[in-house]
């Protein structure tokens, strides 16, 4: 490791990352990082580094998806023989990610068109107009500068591509603004018909319950009610719960087997009483 006031070499050192210690050891004073043939993909740990200015990862495992931090102070990026295929989202990241950059060099990448990889000049020269018109501050590409000419025929091109990405992402976020505004407009809505259908649920319920369960008194009364009282020979009492009326005397029997209701010994009752007074 080669270290001096601002510069930091790890080059060569078959890293994936940056040592976490190093980074914060090191990182608030170093303006140039040199990370080239090394096995680096990821780059958040970067973000320590808030004074880089040059940063060098020729030779790694760069790719398109790979997310660097907030670099608002670099100006020179080298990724020269790295796996970056998609130019489109890895030159979107640079251009939220390190908004001043004037250097850049992607060669020796798919992503890269040129004499290297079999492609032709008026592939790299598309390339070359795509980069331009979206790094606004770059001023050499692939050790090429950029001239006047170049610049302006690269906004001529792509300045049509880039109003009608920005239609769409206004497009897109009214969309999704519109969408949330209706889901929370449904939510509020369908909220009290929902408590209302609870409540009433279980009111239902709770009067099933009511008129359902009997209470132990309640069982009790059913049990005394189906039971027949009687008397010490066995007899069944009167029920007076209904009133005296409602029971009938049972039938008297005389000696020679006949048997008689209360009625007739009323009758005969008259009759002595009729021959006393004769």
């Amino acid at each position: 490791m080669e270290v001096t006031s601002d510069r930091l070499s790890l080059a060569y050192r078959e890293l994936s990352s940056i040592p976490a210690p190093i980074a914060a050891k090191f990182g608030p004073q170093i303006r140039e990082l040199d990370l080239s043939n090394n096995n680096i993909s990821d780059l958040l740990v970067l973000k320590s580094f808030t004074k880089l200015q040059v940063l060098v990862l020729d030779s790694n495992k760069v790719n398109s998806h790979t997310k660097f931090p907030l670099l608002d102070k670099l100006h020179t990026l080298w990724v020269n023989s790295n796996c970056i295929e998609n130019l489109t989202i890895f030159i979107d990241k640079l251009a939220e990610n390190t908004p001043n950059l004037k250097f850049l060099s992607m060669l020796k990448n798919d992503a890269c068109p040129n004499f290297f990889n079999g492609h032709s000049l008026k592939d790299y020269n598309d390339y070359r107009h795509y980069v331009i018109s979206r790094l606004k501050y770059l001023t050499c590409l692939d050790s090429t500068p950029i001239s006047d000419a170049e610049r302006a025929e690269a906004n001529r091109v792509y300045s049509s591509l880039a109003s009608r990405e920005t239609r769409e992402q206004s497009d897109r976020r009214r969309d999704e603004d519109a969408m949330k505004k209706k889901m929370a407009l449904t939510e509020a809505t369908s909220a009290p018909e929902k408590k209302k259908k609870r409540s009433k649920g279980k009111s239902k319920k709770d009067r099933t319950q009511t008129t359902t369960t009997p209470t132990s008194e309640t069982k009790g009364e059913k049990s005394d009610k189906g039971k027949e009282t009687k008397d010490e020979n066995g007899l069944p009492l009167p029920n007076f719960e209904t009133g005296p009326s409602s029971q009938t005397p049972p039938p008297i029997k005389s000696n020679d087997g006949s048997s008689s209701d209360w009625s007739s010994e009323e009758e005969d009752d008259d009759f002595w009483d009729s021959d006393k007074e004769t």
